[in-house]
């Protein structure tokens, strides 16, 4: 059995949303392509925005992850960049 990761973005332009699956979906990670294969899969949550997310997720089973390190992040990023003009870390995945 293989460990899934996720990641919720709440993009705040269409635009953002049409570039992430252009760029990740059936993305291989440097780090995984060796050992498991891992391919990255985008879709559309079933719950939208931030907020139901933290509350569908509050009492969740991961929110209490013996180890700090596997309970779940949030980052809220107010710098924009437009997709035009990548990241940093956009042109790291690259």
């Amino acid at each position: 059995m293989m460990n899934v990761g996720y990641a919720f973005i709440n993009f705040i332009a269409p635009e953002w949303a049409v570039k992430c699956v252009q760029v990740f979906n059936n993305h291989r990670f440097k780090r995984h392509r060796k050992v498991s294969g891992k391919i990255a899969a985008v879709s559309v949550a079933h719950i939208q925005g931030l907020e139901a997310n933290l509350a569908h997720y509050e009492h969740s089973a991961v929110n209490s992850a013996k180890l700090k390190q596997r309970r779940p992040v949030v980052l809220n990023i107010s710098q924009t960049v437009g997709p035009e003009e990548p990241s940093a870390a956009q042109k790291e995945v690259k």
